[in-house]
């Protein structure tokens, strides 16, 4: 259950309205909504009850399995959160009743850093989607759900950051109108940048990256990752985000980095003697496509869900791909992974164009492992021969 802080009429309308058309589209990796209530002067939205969140769920399974159904699973949900993303960002309605969203329809208290205005969308727009602040509290984990099995399903919710606005307009909304998760969100906000959709990119990278590290080591090397990035983010405060500001001399100048303490973190996961081919893969997109400081060159949403159609699509039939070769083994000291590379783990760090080549000259291998059976487009479903084309 979620209650709204506004008490207007219009603002629970839009936010109710807006959930509704992304619940018709039954998407099973959103949160649907289930009923809407006025009781005690305010406006409430009841959803479907969920065990735990996705840090919860970290939080439950601090050691995690390593065998293909556990492995294969968190990518099946990987690629589901972006293919609900994208139902966001791409999500049209009808016109609203007024060219004008107001902005402050959530607790000015937790989201606003300063006077907000209205956001005016021109009449004959669509209107685009953003969630606004995901973060591992924010997607929630459900075994209860129909036509879901015990292993789960992770659900995106808390759309209340989420906004709706007219292309024309999409990226032209004050950052300090946005401030969500500091965590999790992107450059744009300490440098003053206007926000759009590429905002959920960087905090998406965020996540996977966190949900990588669990994978490979587990709870107690996502808290690690979490202490070391643990640094002054450029103004002179400590803060755990994935990027630190650069102040200059020049009055009014500043900049930002992907944080070093990051970097090195994603090459410490390249080297771990599990990092198969599919999260080289996912690693070389989260370095190079989604932890990106300028928004405009992240990936856009429609473009990440191709990667993941095609890389689950390979991890189904590939289970070299999939699992590598390494045993299953846990260091106690993830320092010992930077000089314990298998034989399945580059030395370099390795593109996103790079980490395809890297695992197609793996899979040569292929067929003296039996690992899995041979696929062949033409043995494919003709909707399915494309994802094969990158094989």
């Amino acid at each position: 259950m979620k209650r709204l802080h506004s008490t207007l009429k219009e603002d629970f309308d839009k936010e109710a309205s807006m959930l509704n058309s992304i619940a018709q589209r039954n998407h099973r990796h959103i949160v649907k909504l289930l009923a809407t209530y006025y009781y005690k002067n305010h406006y409430h939205l009841l959803f479907p009850w969920a065990p735990c969140n996705l840090q919860g769920y970290w939080d439950k399974y601090p050691k995690p399995k390593w065998d293909r159904v556990t492995v294969l699973w968190m990518l099946e949900q990987l690629q589901g959160l972006t293919s609900g993303l994208c139902e966001v960002h791409n999500f049209k309605i009808d016109k609203p009743n007024t060219p004008t969203l107001n902005v402050p329809s959530i607790d000015p208290t937790r989201l606003f850093a300063g006077n907000v205005g209205d956001i005016t969308v021109a009449e004959d727009e669509l209107r685009y989607g953003r969630h606004g602040d995901l973060k591992p509290e924010n997607i929630l984990w459900s075994n209860e759900l129909e036509d879901v099995d015990e292993k789960g399903v992770l659900q995106i919710a808390d759309f209340g950051l989420g906004r709706f606005h007219g292309r024309a307009s999409r990226s032209q909304i004050p950052p300090k109108t946005s401030i969500a998760s500091p965590t999790y969100e992107p450059p744009e906000i300490p440098l003053n940048r206007k926000v759009s959709r590429a905002y959920d990119i960087w905090s998406l990278g965020c996540i996977f990256l966190e949900f990588i590290t669990w994978r490979l080591e587990g709870l107690s090397l996502v808290k690690r990752f979490h202490n070391l990035r643990m640094v002054d983010g450029g103004d002179e405060t400590e803060n755990d985000k994935f990027f630190t500001v650069i102040n200059y001399k020049e009055p009014g100048r500043r900049d930002a980095v992907v944080r070093k303490e990051v970097l090195e973190w994603i090459q410490k996961l390249r080297n771990h003697p599990r990092c198969s081919g599919a999260l080289q893969e996912i690693l070389a997109l989260v370095e190079e496509r989604m932890l990106v400081i300028l928004p405009k060159q992240r990936i856009e949403c429609k473009d990440l869900r191709d990667c993941f159609d095609r890389l689950l699509y390979r991890a189904r039939h590939d289970d070299f791909f999939l699992l590598g070769d390494a045993p299953p083994e846990t260091f106690t000291d993830f320092e010992d992974i930077q000089n314990a590379a298998g034989a399945n783990s580059p030395s370099t760090p390795l593109s996103y164009e790079q980490a395809q080549v890297y695992t197609l000259n793996e899979n040569e291998e292929m067929s003296e492992r039996k690992s899995a059976p041979e696929i062949t487009i033409e043995g494919a479903p003709s909707e399915e021969r494309e994802f094969l084309q990158f094989r």
